[in-house]
């Protein structure tokens, strides 16, 4: 069946109430993500107060690997998103949560200080412990699709060498 000449010139895919719905669905799981990650990051600066040494920034990395996991299988389950609004979306989540995590644990540290209690931590290498972790679940995406991808191209051609030594073997 072929669309009509409005919608084809408009190059819409399907009805936009769908196209609508399924911006607003990315829009609100946004919102929701930047509001979650902002209250986890309220528990970290909670954690740097009863948790001393590495096993804080453990935890921070532990949260930013979830939270990034969460963020990705919410962002990839959304249908009808183009690639920019993926890519938003990679940007907006991680950055808002490491610069409240960096404002929160700079609060944190100045708290530990008047109180004389706590551990100090350096809150750019807090915030970037939860950026990199939150970021592996997509990298760990990429990295299986271009392995599939490679894979896939090496049995394609395999496929065809066979193919080739099977027709050559019918001919003699």
């Amino acid at each position: 069946m072929k669309k009509p000449v409005v919608l084809a010139s408009a190059g819409l895919k399907g009805h936009s109430m769908h196209r609508n719905s399924g911006l607003a669905l990315y829009w609100l799981t946004l919102l929701a993500l930047v509001v979650l990650n902002m209250l986890a990051t309220i528990s970290a600066a909670v954690v740097q107060f009863a948790i001393g040494g590495q096993k804080a920034l453990f935890f921070v990395a532990a949260m930013g690997l979830f939270f990034g996991y969460v963020t990705y299988r919410l962002v990839s389950l959304i249908d009808n998103l183009e690639p920019r609004h993926h890519f938003f979306a990679w940007l907006l989540v991680p950055a808002a949560a490491m610069v409240n995590l960096f404002i929160i644990s700079a609060a944190a540290n100045n708290l530990s200080s008047a109180i004389g209690i706590g551990y100090r931590y350096n809150p750019l290498l807090v915030s970037l412990s939860y950026g990199v972790s939150f970021m592996m679940p997509l990298l760990a995406s990429f990295a299986s699709r271009a392995f599939t991808v490679s894979s896939s191209s090496n049995n394609s051609r395999k496929i065809g060498r066979n193919r080739r030594k099977n027709r050559l073997g019918r001919l003699s």
